[in-house]
């Protein structure tokens, strides 16, 4: 459950925190219009969760592949600054790890005993 609500809450946290603390501006920032990542988020997280605990290394690598050619064209069409790329970048990072933290998590306290 941790990775549905909680861990959208940790993706914005951090991106928050790479925006210098303020809120996305639809008017100013080209960054809210990446706005699939509040649903593919969640799902990619429970995906990342499951195929690492199962050790389906090889399909979690193309799950991840494939998810920078679904977003590079958005992402190629970015502004000189880069923001969509970086915005990009550190909300699938952070999604990722916090799925890799919580399989280890799991497995480390299913084989602890």
């Amino acid at each position: 459950m941790f990775l549905l609500e909680s861990g959208n809450a940790v993706v914005r946290i951090a991106l928050r925190s790479e925006m210098g603390g303020r809120a996305a501006d639809p008017e100013r920032d080209a960054v809210p219009t990446l706005r699939g990542g509040r649903l593919i988020g969640p799902l990619e997280r429970i995906l990342v969760f499951v195929l690492t605990l199962t050790g389906a290394y090889t399909l979690l690598a193309a799950v991840l592949a494939a998810k920078g050619i679904v977003r590079f064209p958005e992402i190629s069409r970015d502004r000189d600054d880069g923001d969509r790329a970086e915005y990009f970048l550190i909300g699938s990072l952070v999604s990722w790890v916090t799925s890799l933290a919580v399989a280890f998590l799991v497995w480390w306290g299913v084989h602890a005993h």
